[in-house]
């Protein structure tokens, strides 16, 4: 995960994000950029959030050739360069097509069928075929990436126009895979694997069939589920903030990018916007406990926990709606007074002071969150930028630009 803060105002934009990624197994990765300014006369930055890789590709590197693209000249609002991104996207300039989206899917069923396998082996006290233990294994991913209530289509094809369009490319994938595995030679796990999926299946009329020819049928369903069903949530996040160059005031809005079969999947969230009636920003930006511990306690303290409970309260004890409204009016009039001062102080704070407050943030919630879950994958270095109207893009802190003693140069 990641852990940042966007703080802002009508004088500027801070932006502050840590450098940590952690995988599923645990091990954590230093050095992580996730700041990218868009560079030459764009008052912008994009914030990628999440896993530094889509479908792949490094997200810097399909920033970077979006920026590329760009040219000089500003575009005229911060909306059009997140729908320009994601019209980049869907061009032949970016690189992507359904053959990186399908390559990836695919491959991560098959890297998962053979831990499943090693994982089995090695646990299973009784002397087990081949066999029997990809048949487990294959259960297991079927079980996995089994549809459910929950998982929305998000690709609208039946099953026999995917067949006709999509087998022969994953089979090509697959036997790409294979044959990979059995280059690492018969002295490693991944070669005595491929071997023995290409040995004759006993469980096959008279061995007409190899072993991976019996588990296709079964685990065809299940890529076919990942490929059309909104369930690997592995996707990118990625903030666009600052000014378009017919805007006074900055702005940021989220794109989630999902892969695409056919057309790139991808949703923007609403601008949240710097103007004279909304003239500060605080946010979270993506952090392992998704509502930020260092938002929470600055921002509001436990006012908008206490002010659900309180409603909830109400509601229980069958209050009528007159009096409901009224309590709950008092309420929130209470915790606007408890806000007034951290609003009225991110007002008035300079884009230095913005940039210091919104590393704070980030520490304080890195800290929390390391001591709080296990593999939380926040920390390292913060990066810090700020953009303003006279300004654009500027470096506070960057991780190439510390010397050993940890000072800025």
């Amino acid at each position: 995960m990641a852990s940042g803060f966007i703080l802002a105002n009508q004088r500027g934009i801070a932006v502050s994000m840590d450098t940590m990624e952690a995988s599923t197994s645990g091990e954590e990765y230093r050095g992580i950029n996730r700041l990218f300014p868009l560079g030459r006369k764009h008052k912008v930055v994009a914030v990628s959030t999440g896993i530094d890789k889509f479908m792949n590709i490094p997200v810097e590197l399909l920033i970077q050739r979006f920026a590329d693209q760009l040219g000089t000249q500003p575009l005229n609002k911060l909306t059009d360069y997140s729908s320009s991104f994601i019209a980049f996207l869907n061009s032949k300039q970016s690189g992507l097509g359904e053959q990186w989206y399908l390559r990836d899917n695919v491959r991560l069923i098959l890297e998962n069928l053979f831990n499943n396998y090693m994982q089995l082996q090695q646990a299973s006290r009784e002397q087990q075929s081949f066999e029997a233990v990809i048949n487990q294994a294959v259960d297991k991913i079927c079980q996995q990436w089994q549809q459910s209530r929950q998982n929305q289509p998000i690709f609208v094809l039946d099953r026999q126009q995917f067949i006709e369009k999509y087998q022969q490319p994953i089979s090509a994938i697959i036997n790409e895979w294979v044959k990979e595995y059995a280059s690492y030679g018969n002295n490693t796990n991944g070669g005595v694997f491929a071997k023995q999926l290409l040995m004759p299946s006993q469980e096959s009329a008279q061995g007409q069939r190899s072993v991976f020819s019996s588990i296709y049928p079964r685990l065809f369903e299940a890529i076919r589920t990942i490929l059309t069903t909104d369930i690997r949530q592995n996707y990118a996040s990625i903030y666009f903030v600052g000014l378009g160059g017919g805007e006074a005031f900055g702005s940021c809005q989220l794109v989630n990018l999902y892969g695409f079969l056919g057309r790139l999947l991808a949703k923007t969230g609403e601008v949240e916007r710097i103007d004279q009636d909304h003239n500060q920003l605080f946010k979270a930006v993506s952090t392992y406990t998704r509502q930020s511990v260092g938002a929470e306690l600055l921002q509001q303290g436990m006012a908008e926990v206490s002010f659900q409970q309180i409603a909830r309260i109400i509601a229980d004890k069958g209050m009528q709606l007159t009096d409901q409204q009224r309590v709950l009016r008092t309420v929130r009039q209470a915790m606007d007074n408890h806000t007034a001062g951290i609003r009225q102080t991110i007002v008035n704070l300079s884009p230095a002071e913005l940039a210091q407050m919104s590393r704070t943030m980030v520490e304080a919630n890195s800290f929390v969150a390391r001591y709080s879950f296990r593999n939380a994958g926040v920390g390292g270095d913060i990066e810090t930028m700020t953009i303003t109207f006279q300004d654009g893009p500027v470096w506070v802190y960057r991780q190439a630009a510390l010397n050993e003693g940890g000072a800025k140069q």
